[in-house]
């Protein structure tokens, strides 16, 4: 996404194996029943619940896999939210006839047709053990998605419960240190999707996702991603000694306590991972190894992670920029809820040749705002994101 403005002096403007845990927080208000046909799809809006059938419903022409399974007995909505944030999708309590848990796969989209749809996110066993769906993304006001439920083999067909909700519980603040003794603030990562990691140095499985996590977060954090890492060992002396002879990460790494532990539920054995929205909402919760996935290949955290963290860096489809005048310098803002954007200049609009403006953004009254001081020649700026 790109804006150009452009201006003149004069006139311009201990380790668990495996698995993961996800809590259902649905504040459901209403209920609505699900269609067979993409066509004539149950319009829903906001935090609402609704349910239906899949026995005897289709697959139709041109209708993409869900989740990575062909089509078969899947129903549909059409869904709006009505505010800008992080929300959850759910498919708990779906029951087949007999009243067994029903196998279902969860899948998003935006698009106006089967023909040109575009994934969002998807999902089909919330865990191994566990058949029904969740999803956890990024929703704007007025966006509207496309969301179909399928289900899988003798136990895919029933009644399905599709629950759609805030993405988790506010997470309260909390403090820490790092390993010198320096006091570190959740308050400090405002704004900023966060993975807060559990985690010991004498855990075999903690420190195997060490390279990948300093992966996750070199790739993600320019977007507005960061992450905590937060020791148990008895003493940062045992850290420091750990990090003398293994490669540091690029993000804070500190003690973990009382005060954080309360704040996110704590662990429940290492690693735990706690995933938390701009808006502070705990989102998901990751006990053990990242999963296999799909099971039969080799785990894979940075794979893992960055298909639960990408829908929560999704961008609106419109931003409000402002721009205004400020004496003889162009003032360009817009909202400090999306992160990753930056400021170019050119002398020409057309040109293939931007240049990153050195101009640090100030953060006032909730927007990102980037003073851009006048120029004798005409110049253009433009916002893209990074």
């Amino acid at each position: 996404m790109t804006w150009i403005v452009g201006q003149t002096r004069a006139s311009g403007l201990s380790c668990l194996a495996a698995g993961l845990v996800l809590g259902m927080f649905a504040r459901p208000s209403g209920a609505a029943t699900l269609a067979d046909d993409f066509a004539n799809a149950t319009p829903l809006v906001g935090f609402t619940n609704a349910s239906g059938s899949n026995v005897g419903a289709t697959a139709e022409p041109f209708e993409p896999a869900h989740a990575g399974e062909p089509a078969a007995h899947s129903v549909w909505a059409r869904w709006t939210a009505t505010t800008a944030g992080t929300y959850s999708i759910s498919t708990s309590n779906s029951l087949t006839p007999s009243r067994l848990w029903m196998d279902t796969v969860l899948a998003v989209y935006t698009g106006s047709a089967l023909t040109n749809l575009t994934p969002v996110i998807s999902n089909d066993d919330l865990e191994p053990f566990n058949t029904w769906s969740r999803v956890v993304f990024r929703a704007y006001a007025g966006e509207t998605f496309r969301i179909a439920v399928d289900g899988l083999g003798a136990s895919g067909t029933g009644t399905i419960n599709l629950q759609i909700g805030p993405g988790g519980p506010f997470m309260a603040a909390w403090m820490a240190t790092d390993l010198k003794g320096v006091t570190v603030s959740s308050l400090d990562y405002g704004n900023q999707i966060l993975l807060v990691d559990f985690w010991e140095t004498t855990c075999s499985t903690c420190v195997e996702e060490l390279p990948e996590l300093i992966r996750l977060y070199q790739t993600l954090h320019p977007r507005g991603f960061s992450i905590i890492g937060l020791s148990s060992d008895p003493n940062p002396s045992y850290v420091q000694q750990y990090f003398s002879t293994n490669p540091a990460p690029p993000y804070l790494v500190g003690m973990s306590s009382l005060s954080a532990s309360n704040s996110l539920g704590g662990p429940a054995g290492f690693p735990t991972k706690y995933l938390v929205d701009q808006e502070r909402r705990i989102v998901g919760r990751y006990l053990g190894a990242a999963p296999n996935n799909p099971p039969s290949s080799s785990p894979d955290p940075y794979a893992f992670y960055d298909r639960l963290i990408e829908p929560l860096l999704r961008s609106p489809p419109r931003v409000s920029l402002q721009v205004g005048r400020d004496g003889g310098n162009l003032k360009i803002s817009w909202p400090a809820t999306e992160l990753g954007y930056r400021v170019q200049a050119s002398v020409n609009p057309i040109s293939a040749t931007w240049v990153d403006v050195q101009v640090m953004a100030e953060t006032i009254n909730g927007r990102f705002v980037v003073t851009l001081p006048a120029s004798e020649e005409a110049q253009f700026f433009r916002v893209e994101k990074e």
